[in-house]
């Protein structure tokens, strides 16, 4: 094994015992303090990742429900804001569900016949993804998802207009609930509810359509 010639977390030279393991630090306080920093860091990205995470707000859930009521599966939630008892996210027990954009990960298999639900996160490194996934599902099953109403956009365009998704505008603004069951802050834009129908037979018509309120039979 290779000697370091400096500590790691302070850079100062290490002097190295004539046996035994090769030392990585000068001290036990430079270990427990880069240990320290590493865990911050850590601590700092899951709550990153968690605060892009929220609750579809119960009255909306009732109507979602209402009107896709095959929805068993929901890609992006923790423990206390899923819409279905199976979901993939960060608090997920299994190590295997816990990235939703994970190639080796597979909606549909998962979904088990049944359609996926996707209240993702917003943010414009990982809307496109989820999207790209979302309509790539369509092959084997139905995708419902809640998503910034923004028709004019390109990534809108791409995944929903061309990908043959219906949709509709929900209107005001959309109050979503903190992990905690808490009201949170309304949404800074509109939002739609889309429905990437399964390309498995005849396909529905395409576009703004009325989805809530309206049972479905796919």
């Amino acid at each position: 094994m290779p000697r370091r010639r400096t500590c790691l977390a302070c850079k100062r030279p290490l002097a190295h015992p004539d046996t035994g393991r090769p030392r990585t630090y000068c001290s036990l306080s430079c270990r427990q303090r880069l240990y320290r920093k590493r865990r911050k860091q850590q601590q700092r990205e899951e709550a990153s990742l968690l605060a892009q995470l929220w609750a579809t707000p119960v009255a909306l859930r009732a109507l979602v429900w209402a009107a896709f009521p095959h929805i068993t599966l929901d890609v992006a939630a923790t423990r206390d804001t899923a819409l279905t008892e199976l979901f993939i996210g960060p608090d997920q027990t299994d190590p295997r569900l816990r990235d939703a954009l994970n190639p080796e990960v597979d909606w549909a298999e998962l979904a088990a016949g049944g359609a996926c639900w996707m209240n993702c996160p917003y943010r414009r490194d990982l809307l496109p993804r989820f999207l790209a996934k979302a309509v790539a599902t369509t092959a084997h099953c139905d995708v419902i998802g809640l998503i910034p109403c923004k028709p004019t956009e390109r990534w809108w365009i791409t995944w929903v207009r061309d990908a043959g998704a219906r949709w509709e505008a929900i209107p005001g603004r959309v109050a979503f609930d903190h992990p905690d069951g808490t009201p949170g802050r309304s949404a800074p834009m509109g939002v739609a509810l889309v429905h990437w129908p399964a390309r498995i037979g005849e396909l529905p018509p395409a576009g703004e359509t009325r989805l809530l309120g309206v049972a479905t039979d796919r």
